[in-house]
């Protein structure tokens, strides 16, 4: 009888290692995949940004001599 109850609690521990160790496995393969624009160049979103307002147009100071 004890040696039953002595087997099955090494039967418990090591599921629950194994149970541990899967989790930690699945959750290393999630974090380190590739997922959102991590994947695109820093330049891809240039033709998204807007456009530099050229300098406002100055008219040329008229003189009151005409």
């Amino acid at each position: 009888m004890r040696g039953r109850a002595v087997a099955v609690g090494v039967a418990l521990t090591l599921l629950g290692l194994a149970i541990a160790v899967a989790v930690g496995i699945a959750a290393a393969n999630l974090f380190s995949s590739q997922i959102g624009i991590a994947e695109q160049p820093v330049r891809a979103g240039e033709e998204l940004a807007p456009r530099v307002a050229p300098p406002p147009f100055e008219r040329p100071v008229q003189s009151g001599d005409d």
